[in-house]
């Protein structure tokens, strides 16, 4: 009876991606989510063959991008055509590698972008067929750290050299962006479109859509946001860090409260590219 119940364990460990593969292709919506992301694919290669190449950032990028390869570490001094650089790091990292791929020039860059939308696509759309992530409060809190460390560690070389000019330009929350590029409010006048009134007005709109979700929806079974808090809080001054004082979120909730968080950001900014609906 033993070695029978040693050979089951590698079976049923092979049964799980079996099991996940068929209940993924089993899905009703797979045969939409595929039709979508070929007709997609078609339309993105139809767009690049025969729609004349918009020249916006892409040479603002590889300028930048050139300075950063070239040695400079002083964020203020890496500028394009469009202006001065206003990504964190990671921008310059990944920019870096893709200029090395194509070569700067724009019709593989095309081609690459192209992959990574449908690549995008398609992750978008799994998520939607099939959500796989659990995750309790003190996950989120973890995961959030760890992207915040993320960002450090990729600033490091800009923030030990030029620590002002790095976080004041990679997280510039003041720069006034160009009508011209806006997508949201082009039917705003350029005065009103780039006075700082409006961006106040934006941000607090921001701040309370996200604030009115998380009390009515996205906390709404454990009485709202303030009692959610609340709860937290007297849970960290008993130091009960126990697995039981969490509650486990579903995989719905998390997709839903991400999808949503991410269409208000989109709604509630100024300007964007166009690339951010994407999602």
């Amino acid at each position: 009876m033993a070695p029978r119940s040693r050979s089951a364990a590698p079976r049923a460990a092979k049964a799980k991606p079996s099991a996940l593969s068929s209940e993924l292709f089993g899905n009703p919506k797979l045969p939409f989510a595929l039709a979508l992301i070929f007709a997609d694919a078609i339309l993105v290669a139809l767009v690049i063959a025969y729609v004349p190449y918009t020249k916006i950032d892409w040479d603002a990028y590889m300028s930048q991008v050139s300075g950063f390869v070239g040695g400079e570490r002083d964020y203020s001094n890496l500028k394009g055509d469009t202006g001065p650089l206003v990504y964190p790091a990671g921008f310059l990292y990944i920019y870096t590698a893709i200029q090395y791929v194509t070569g700067g020039e724009v019709y593989p860059a095309q081609i690459l972008f192209s992959l990574l939308y449908i690549i995008n696509l398609g992750i978008v759309l799994f998520i939607y067929m099939k959500t796989d992530v659990g995750m309790d409060i003190s996950g989120v809190i973890s995961a959030l750290a760890g992207a915040a460390l993320v960002q450090i560690l990729l600033g490091l070389p800009f923030i030990i050299s030029h620590p002002v000019a790095y976080i004041s330009r990679a997280f510039n929350l003041g720069r006034v962006f160009i009508h011209f590029w806006s997508v949201n409010f082009k039917f705003i006048p350029e005065p009103l479109f780039v006075s700082k009134e409006f961006a106040v007005c934006l941000l607090i709109a921001h701040l309370v859509l996200l604030a009115a979700f998380t009390h009515y929806r996205w906390c709404k079974h454990e009485g709202g946001l303030l009692k959610f808090l609340h709860s937290r809080l007297v849970s960290l001054k008993k130091s009960d860090n126990s697995s039981s004082s969490f509650k486990i979120l579903t995989n719905e909730h998390i997709v839903t409260t991400m999808f949503v968080g991410n269409f208000i950001g989109i709604a509630c900014a100024r300007s964007l590219h166009y690339q951010f609906y994407s999602w």
